[in-house]
């Protein structure tokens, strides 16, 4: 509706990023973003169960690689036959819940793919598009690029449909000296052939950031802070959540 979109260029109004498109087919979606430097760590896109776009975008069958996970079977207690189909499900549960209930910490993350993918602008990677009711159609343009290794929600859903998740921040020392575990760190090492018997701080401070680079998902939580870029064109660049090359700002 007209009041809906005022409200969402009134909150982009207040926020500082940048606005970004990403193709799909034809189409576009459009994201704001308060984290630009990370968009080489987009590696999904989620879009509310209310936004109209989905009814333009989504397909009419199911590609090959979507499994039973991806369709909502588990949610929805059947296999829904097409994503429309799944999208209808999905907007009748998310519809039951309110916006306090959908975006509440911790909550089991619940979604569906819609059958279709987007392209990302920066590095023409494409990527998956899921409908899910963490993400409100008043929030921004009722979009986001998801970016796992460095969003707790995004992680949490990452988790849960098993999606890629790449790191393109690292992350400080102190950081690293929290969530580091005997538990998982060893083995975590070992599996990238890493000798896991380091002697000092500063060895499994260089081992752990070695692994971070290659495989965030070993570590327990994301980093969701400032710090160097990497596994992007701006590795030598800190990443301070400021607009990159070739996207417009919204201040």
């Amino acid at each position: 509706s007209d009041s809906l979109k005022e409200m969402q260029r009134n909150w982009i109004g207040r926020s500082e990023g940048a606005i970004v498109e990403f193709r799909v087919g034809e189409k576009k979606i459009t994201v704001f973003t308060t984290r630009p430097d990370t968009l080489y760590g987009a590696t999904y896109m989620v879009v509310s169960p209310e936004n109209k776009i989905l009814d333009e975008i989504v397909e009419d069958s199911w590609p090959f690689w979507t499994g039973a996970e991806l369709k909502g079977t588990a949610l929805f207690g059947k296999e829904p036959s097409t994503p429309k189909e799944a999208l209808a499900l999905y907007r009748a549960y998310a519809a039951s819940k309110s916006d306090l209930e959908r975006t509440t910490e911790n909550k089991i993350k619940t979604g569906v793919c819609v059958g279709v993918n987007a392209v990302n602008p920066v590095n023409g990677e494409v990527i998956p598009i899921f409908v899910a009711d963490y993400v409100l159609n008043t929030y921004g343009t009722g979009a986001i690029m998801a970016v796992p290794a460095h969003d707790e929600r995004d992680w949490e859903f990452a988790v849960e449909f098993n999606l890629a998740r790449r790191a393109v921040v690292m992350p400080t020392d102190d950081w690293f000296k929290k969530v580091i575990s005997n538990d998982w760190f060893p083995k975590a090492l070992n599996q990238i052939g890493i000798e896991s018997k380091l002697e000092n701080e500063a060895a499994m401070l260089e081992a752990a950031r070695k692994l971070y680079s290659i495989n965030c998902a070993a570590f327990p939580i994301p980093f969701v802070g400032e710090g160097q870029s990497i596994n992007s064109p701006s590795d030598n660049r800190r990443s301070s959540g400021h607009s990159i090359n070739s996207l417009t700002t919204a201040e």
